[in-house]
């Protein structure tokens, strides 16, 4: 299986997240250290992603579930699994109303948010049914459609008349406050797309990428 679907979990993730509860954090802590943050969240996501893809390296063609029930209890296996799910659920909860709210308030206004939400959710369960390969596919062909669309939406926010530049002047004064807790793990949210691995890694022998700084830069 071809390395560049890493990059397209990763680079995916970033785009998702820009749209998300990311930025909304960052601006409610911009005089408390987010732009800090975000600096200090570079190396964060370099080293974690590094330490993550090389210790699934270390099991080629195992996801998660495949490792546990190999090297831990079964009622260890069980526990841990459970504890995932719940986290993985809420992640994509949150995600999903995120998007839910956007489609609502910048594509459909008048539509329902339940409808919309079931919407997403059918194809949400429809691509969970589908192999982990097709899944990679789709996702690459969604990406590569999707980029010039996104490029362009961000090439036109920065030059926007209404883009208040001296906000974002105001928010680089504070390049000096130490950043919280809250500020540092949202920008580094941005980075954990490496985390789908513990399912792809079925399809890898070895996960390790190169010029991963480049990428995240």
């Amino acid at each position: 299986m071809s390395k560049r679907f890493i990059y397209v979990m990763l680079i995916l993730n970033m785009l998702t997240n820009i749209v998300a509860y990311v930025p909304m954090i960052l601006i409610e802590n911009r005089s408390n250290g987010s732009v800090l943050a975000m600096v200090v969240s570079l190396p964060i996501g370099i080293i974690i992603i590094y330490l993550f893809t090389k210790y699934m390296s270390k099991f080629p063609y195992m996801g998660l579930p495949e490792i546990l029930g190999k090297y831990t209890p079964k009622w260890f296996r069980l526990f841990f699994l459970l504890i995932q799910g719940v986290l993985w659920y809420v992640a994509g909860l949150v995600t999903l109303v995120a998007f839910t709210n956007i489609s609502k308030q910048y594509i459909n206004p008048d539509m329902d948010e339940l409808l919309i939400m079931l919407t997403f959710l059918i194809v949400i369960v429809f691509g969970s049914t589908l192999p982990s390969k097709k899944v990679l596919y789709a996702t690459e062909i969604i990406l590569l459609l999707n980029l010039p669309f996104i490029a362009f939406i961000i090439f036109k926010s920065y030059f926007n008349d209404d883009l208040m530049w001296d906000s974002v002047r105001i928010a680089v004064t504070h390049f000096q406050k130490i950043p919280s807790f809250e500020s540092i793990s949202s920008a580094t949210f941005v980075y954990t797309g490496y985390t789908n691995l513990v399912i792809f890694n079925r399809l890898y022998k070895d996960v390790r990428v190169k010029y991963l700084w480049l990428l995240l830069y």
